[in-house]
């Protein structure tokens, strides 16, 4: 025990301080309307189960490949899946977005499409009989979806007026987060008052945002506001020439701590902006930004901390599906007196991907093609996308190899960062050329106390768990190639290296090891076909030979047993 002398007023203040501050944290849980947990009183069976119910209630975005019908060709079409749905009694379990329009619904050439599903719906697809029944050949799942922001009863019946466009209109549509749409960059004046009142945003998809049923350009999540909408808002809250921009982006739902979301436009500067600013800023005195019109939409912020892209596949196709939608309302003069055409187009989506075979084959590229190919199809003008390049270091995050009779094996160093929240991934994918089943294995070696471990490439999938004082660090898994890449992928991901609270588990930092190697079955391959080119010299066969032999003594130093007997038949050979 300690005691501490103080006077009576020294004693008054510091009490008067930590009231103070005991009243300040109280009133702001009060704001915030925090309420006691429900699962407080509960026994830990009572929690398990009151949260698996919870789960089994839950909806989820999840990204659907839709399967080919065995008489033509053609992929089942979203209205199918959704009567099949309704077939197997899990209607009440799997909806689809109103985004979708009938073009979109009875297109038979759709790779993917997006669904909100509950666990029963997807349990069902998992099944055996889950392509036949229910029409999708998988599921990825990407991200739950929060109730205050789901409209699953939305109408499809717009309420809003088609914007005005002339035969200088040109629509730039920007996709990111944090977009502060009341920028200066993107209003112009009032052509009575002389105050920035005007948008140039004919339409702001907020996914972020609670649903309002009321909205004009009814949505399946978040709110969509209309240049109406957004300068009813921008005359609001303008006093003497000046925008009070927290009351502006509150009500726009882009800032509204109470959901604990971090706000980008709550900060000085915001990746969206910047980009919007970009791609379609004008000063509001300038003549051509008049006719240079602007559709934005932000992403769940949920998805932005994943480097790799893997909860983005859903939100970007729902935002490339509602910019074609929105394209759709643009009437421009055409040639021909009493006709009109769509204006042209051009897309800034400033997202880096990591993750993939980064070939064409990908999610993201097939995605892209698909919905820009839909969009020149049916808009008169031109539709073009840009996408970022050269600012991911992709020096130091990709890496080419290749193994043969020389080389079986080699490493690769991979540096994992000390005070790093987020978790690390990699990814190594083969080539599209024949691999033979468990013919090359790749091994993780970490620093410190982790235990290191192989998978080799498989017909199946197979994967492992990598452990450290008592933790789960890491996984490394392989899954086998499959339509359309074709390609086999060893995938390890690891937990952080730093926790906000200073607890565990967390990774090792420091240098990790990537080690692809070749089986002796692999090598027998090489040499073989080598020879069957022949006819071979002896002095050739003894090279050959000696390659192998290097080989194997490699081999031989990872593995557990000799390989001598099945050398000495190859030098009989």
């Amino acid at each position: 025990m300690r005691v501490e002398l103080m006077t009576a007023e020294e004693h008054d203040r510091m009490t008067a301080y930590s009231q103070g501050i005991t009243h300040y944290v109280g009133r702001l849980f009060a704001d915030l309307g925090l309420q006691p947990d429900y699962l407080d009183d509960m026994s830990q069976e009572e929690r398990a189960a009151a949260l698996d119910t919870a789960f089994d209630n839950l909806w989820w975005m999840v990204l659907i490949e839709l399967a080919k019908n065995d008489a033509d060709g053609a992929r089942v079409s979203i209205s199918e899946l959704e009567s099949k749905a309704g077939t197997a009694n899990l209607a009440d379990h799997m909806r689809i977005p109103i985004e979708y329009g009938d073009r979109a619904r009875n297109a038979t050439d759709r790779p993917f499409a997006t669904v909100f599903a509950k666990r029963a719906y997807i349990d069902a697809i998992n099944q055996r009989d889950g392509e036949h029944r229910l029409g999708a050949t998988a599921a990825i799942i990407e991200a739950p979806l929060r109730a205050e922001t789901l409209n699953l009863d939305a109408s499809t019946k717009r309420g809003d007026t088609p914007p005005e466009a002339t035969t200088d209109t040109t629509v730039v549509a920007v996709i990111d987060n944090g977009i502060a749409v009341g920028h200066d960059l993107f209003r112009r004046r009032d052509n009575q008052s002389g105050a920035l009142i005007r948008s140039r945003v004919d339409f702001f998809w907020n996914m972020d945002a609670p649903k309002d049923t009321s909205a004009a350009v009814p949505s399946s999540m978040g709110r969509v506001w209309t240049r109406e909408d957004i300068e009813k808002l921008l005359d609001c809250y303008t006093s003497n020439g000046l925008l009070d921009e927290a009351k502006f982006y509150d009500a726009l739902g882009l800032i509204d701590w109470r959901r604990g979301l971090y706000s980008a436009c709550a900060q000085r500067v915001s990746h969206g902006t910047h980009v919007a600013g970009l791609a379609a800023g004008y000063r509001a005195d300038e003549d051509t930004g008049e006719t240079r019109r602007i559709i934005a939409v932000q992403l769940p912020t949920t998805v932005l901390p994943d480097t790799g892209g893997s909860q983005l596949k859903t939100p970007l196709e729902q935002a490339l599906l509602f910019i074609a939608t929105s394209l759709d309302q643009y009437k421009c003069p055409a040639t021909e007196p009493g006709t009109t055409k769509t204006p042209p187009l051009a897309i800034n989506f400033s997202f880096g991907n990591f993750a993939g075979p980064h070939d064409g084959t990908g999610f993201f590229e097939r995605l892209i093609d698909h919905e820009m190919s839909k969009m020149n199809q049916h808009c008169d003008g031109a539709a073009l996308m840009h996408l970022p390049s050269g600012n991911g270091n992709l020096a130091r995050c990709h890496a080419q190899i290749a193994l043969n009779c020389a080389t079986p094996k080699q490493t690769l160093d991979w540096h994992i960062q000390p005070e790093d929240r987020s978790s690390s991934s990699v990814q190594a994918w083969l080539p599209k050329e024949a691999v033979l089943n468990g013919s090359l294995k790749l091994t993780v070696g970490a620093p410190g106390s982790v235990n290191s471990g192989s998978v080799s490439a498989e017909q199946n999938a197979a994967d492992l768990l990598l452990t450290g004082g008592g933790f789960t660090l890491g996984h490394l898994s392989f899954r086998p190639p499959k339509p359309p890449t074709d390609r086999g992928c060893f995938v390890l991901n690891v937990v952080p290296t730093a926790h906000p609270a200073n607890v565990g588990p967390v990774a090792p930092a420091g240098a990790w090891t990537l080690t692809q190697q070749e089986s002796l079955q692999q090598i027998l391959s090489h040499l073989l076909l080598r020879l069957s080119i022949g006819p071979a010299d002896q002095e050739t066969a003894d090279a050959l030979i000696q390659c192998v032999k290097e080989a194997v003594k490699t081999i031989n130093d990872n593995l557990a047993f000799t390989l001598e007997e099945l050398l000495a038949k190859i030098e009989a050979v």
